[in-house]
């Protein structure tokens, strides 16, 4: 059955009454066509003339030194009350001149007044603020506009929790030469209420055809080993299972040199190591051949104590990951409670090689085995039920997540029940959405499907002001220590919420800890692009305000794993903003330093290459810059991560030799002068 039937037969399933919003049976819907490709993204421009809607009662006058227009919800209704703001670019740029703190604990971080740059700005200006009312066919006029560059902001009425802040130009500062004298028409988003509910991805399916966010990241982060799911699709990734052809082989993995102390604490090895290393325990994979492929048991890892008695046998229940080239591996242990999933202590990372000295960059990596394993009393053990995949992990994985129980019990987490679920996660005997569906960014939508779609009712992020588009990313690409964001019911924050409100409601703990960032403030780890692009000057600025979405599709991108709109290798996504003579060929920004840089090719002069160097890892690390300065010295082989630093800054030699960097010596001969301080 195509996945277009599966989706109509669900829609004829609730359609069964007058009162559920049906008039008639479903008919059958035809199979969808094929999802188009993203194309390049343009440079943003001025503000077109809009005319009038096609629905307005009547064309509106224009004020000659002022700016008119009419707002409207997605649903196409004119919003009735609030008000149209205008936020000065240069209050912007004057709130970008204080540096926000992320090691703040979150009621303190909660109460920044610099972190939202357009709706801090608002609420500290208040009344000094231009702005006009919105009367109840959605015009708003201003008779005047001042000689400033200002960002066109929709702020609904107190009360209205039906439509959301922002707006199509909400993001990008406009001068007054491009708005005076003309009419502006404005779109704001509409939100579920606090009563939606989740629906499915399959729902959607019936509207907006088989999407292409089905091959995308979000879709297959967790996976019935050797089964795809009707929402799942893999193709873009052939290497996506690779780390199951291990379990066929029966491969042995020897965790060896382990020190506690150390993160992580453990080498992984296929082959055993020779003497004087110290085996402490290995892990078994095996294919059970007795069991079908795709139902539970038919891959099983055998963890086996080596420096004493004992070993345990668990089923590969899910793998976890696979897109980004790592994959681990979850598997059932029993609380009194129930069954809780736990991720075994070792990632498969597919871009690694054991011939390398460097363990980080081998094909195999310890992530967890100090839980697995008493290094103090040499015996295996279980993790604590707090670090268990359902408290820790499935928050920012499941579709209408949901968490019962507790550290004594155990903790058991279950997903939104459908017909084309993936895996009876919480063993009911239905099937369930155990990936991030439509709903993880649009809201539950219940209320969207019973209105017959048309806006009504869902989050569209491209309408939000971007602090909350950012925050919708940011609720799962936020914060390497605290898990998922959950308020104290256990439930997880809806998309379009603001900033502080996620900071105060949902977090345990700051944003950024400790360990968790290199001396020049880049990450260490994955799960971290939120905190340090919210922190950084391409979300708090007086002409762009960037946000995830401008570089990354969510829905997926063909051929770009990280989901980039744009090759990296090209430039383009940089210079469509930062379009000035210097910056719009790459040769001519690094001259500036007195150097053409000769030696270096052309196609080597990439701008995330200095300003984004991938510090942080999720997966193997990388081969980084070969440091051959001075001639006289042995060469230093420098490493780098997989993961981006969203700082968006060059990190100074003197930082080079104790984390990743984008500089060597001969680099440093220049830039460690040159370069701004982290």
């Amino acid at each position: 059955m195509r996945l277009g039937q599966i989706a109509a037969l669900v829609l004829a399933l609730a359609c069964t009454s007058v009162e559920a919003g049906c008039e008639g049976p479903v008919g059958p819907r035809g199979d969808p066509g094929p999802a188009g490709e993203t194309g390049p993204r343009g440079p943003p421009g001025e503000i077109p003339d809009a005319g009038a809607p096609s629905d307005a009662p009547s064309a509106l006058s224009l004020e000659p030194e002022g700016l008119v227009g009419r707002v409207l919800d997605t649903a196409g209704v004119p919003l009735a009350g609030g008000r149209v703001v205008l936020v000065p670019a240069s209050a912007i740029a004057t709130l970008a001149g204080s540096p926000i703190d992320p090691t703040l604990a979150p009621a303190a971080a909660a109460a920044s007044t610099i972190d939202e740059p357009i709706e801090d700005t608002i609420t500290s200006l208040g009344a000094a603020l231009a702005s006009a009312t919105i009367d109840v066919d959605g015009v708003y006029r201003f008779t005047t506009l001042a000689d400033q560059n200002v960002f066109l902001v929709v702020v609904p009425a107190n009360g209205d929790a039906g439509h959301l802040p922002g707006g199509e130009h909400a993001r990008i500062a406009q001068a007054r030469a491009s708005l005076v004298g003309r009419r502006v028409d404005l779109t704001v988003s509409t939100a579920p209420s606090s009563h939606a509910r989740y629906v499915g991805s399959a729902s959607c399916v019936g509207c907006h055809g088989d999407h292409g966010a089905f091959a995308s990241a979000h879709f297959v982060g967790l996976d019935v080993p050797g089964r795809r799911g009707y929402l799942e699709d893999t193709t873009r990734w052939p290497r996506f299972d690779a780390a199951l052809a291990r379990f066929e082989a029966d491969a042995v993995l020897h965790f060896y040199d382990c020190a506690p102390s150390h993160d992580p604490p453990c080498r992984i090895s296929e082959t055993e190591p020779a003497a004087p290393a110290i085996v402490s325990f290995d892990a078994e994979l095996a294919r059970v051949g007795s069991i079908p492929l795709g139902s539970p048991g038919a891959y099983a890892v055998t963890l086996r104590n080596r420096l004493g008695a004992g070993s345990a046998t668990y089923p590969v229940d899910l793998t976890y990951g696979g897109a980004l080239a790592r994959q681990a591996f979850i598997v059932p242990v029993m609380r009194s409670g129930g069954v809780e999933r736990q991720v075994l202590p070792f990632q498969f990372q597919h871009d690694g090689d054991a011939s390398f000295a460097n363990s980080a960059a081998w094909p195999w990596a310890d992530i967890g085995s100090a839980g697995w394993y008493d290094f103090a009393t040499s015996t295996l053990r279980v993790p604590g039920s707090r670090a268990s995949f359902d408290r820790s992990c499935a928050g920012c994985h499941f579709t209408g997540f949901r968490l019962e129980g507790d550290e004594t019990s155990g903790f058991h987490a279950s997903a939104l029940p459908t017909i084309v679920g993936d895996a009876d996660y919480d063993l009911d005997g239905r099937l369930e959405e155990i990936d991030v569906g439509c709903e993880g960014c649009h809201g539950p939508g219940s209320e969207h499907v019973e209105a017959g779609g048309h806006g009504v009712a869902i989050v569209t992020p491209t309408l939000l002001t971007a602090e909350r588009a950012d925050v919708i990313c940011g609720t799962c690409h936020g914060s390497a220590s605290n898990g998922p964001p959950l308020d104290a019911m256990a439930r997880r924050p809806m998309p379009g919420l603001r900033r502080s409100e996620l900071l105060a409601r949902f977090l345990s703990g700051p944003e950024l800890a400790t360990d968790d960032a290199w001396p020049s403030g880049d990450p260490r780890h994955a799960q971290l692009e939120y905190v340090m692009h919210t922190s950084s000057s391409m979300a708090r600025n007086g002409r762009v305000l960037t946000t995830c979405t401008d570089c990354h599709d969510a829905h997926g991108a063909p051929d770009q794993p990280h989901d980039l709109l744009s090759n990296p290798g090209d430039n383009a996504a940089c210079t469509s903003c930062h379009d000035a003579a210097e910056f719009l060929t790459a040769r001519m920004h690094v001259t500036r330093v007195g150097d053409a840089h000769l030696g270096l090719e052309d196609t080597a002069l990439i701008c995330t290459a200095c300003h984004m160097p991938p510090t942080a890892r999720g997966g193997a690390a990388r081969l980084g810059l070969r440091d051959t300065t001075p001639i006289t010295a042995t060469p230093v082989q420098y490493w780098v991560g997989d993961l981006a630093t969203h700082r968006y800054r060059t990190s100074r030699f003197d930082v080079a030799s104790v984390q990743p960097a984008s500089v060597t010596q001969a680099c440093g001969l220049c830039h460690a002068v040159m370069l701004p301080n982290p």
